[in-house]
């Protein structure tokens, strides 16, 4: 059996051009086969409040496809950046296209979605393996 990773994202959904059920559409199609599955939470982007994509992707993806396919979706999603988690260390991947000033990742501000906050918005999606 293959090396199975734990891939988490935050994906903030306030001038995101995808809804809720479109990210996780992609993210289920994205990953077939494996285990997706997400949720809804009140994020913080730069002290705002913001609804957030939290997923968590159990995948044989090695941790630098993370990052291309992370940047791929700050692209899509058009997000200036987006949180991930892969296995144990955490980095905001960044837009290209973004000039401003970038951050490092701070844990606290990470929501992992095996801890859920007080702020949960009650949407979530399961995808399980097939097989």
């Amino acid at each position: 059996m293959e090396n199975m990773n734990v891939f988490q994202l935050n994906i903030g959904l306030n001038n995101n051009p995808y809804s809720f059920e479109k990210i996780t559409e992609a993210l289920v199609a994205t990953f077939e086969g494996e285990i997706v599955a997400t949720r809804e939470e009140l994020g913080e982007y730069i002290t705002s409040p913001e609804p957030t994509l939290v997923a968590k992707i159990i995948t044989q993806m090695d941790a630098e496809s993370a990052r291309v396919l992370t940047t791929m979706m700050c692209m899509k999603f058009t997000q200036e950046c987006i949180g991930m988690k892969f296995n144990e260390e955490g980095t905001l991947v960044y837009n290209p296209e973004f000039k401003g000033e970038q951050y490092t990742f701070d844990a606290e501000y990470f929501i992992e979605f095996d801890k859920p906050t007080r702020f949960n918005l009650k949407k979530q999606r399961f995808n399980l393996k097939k097989g």
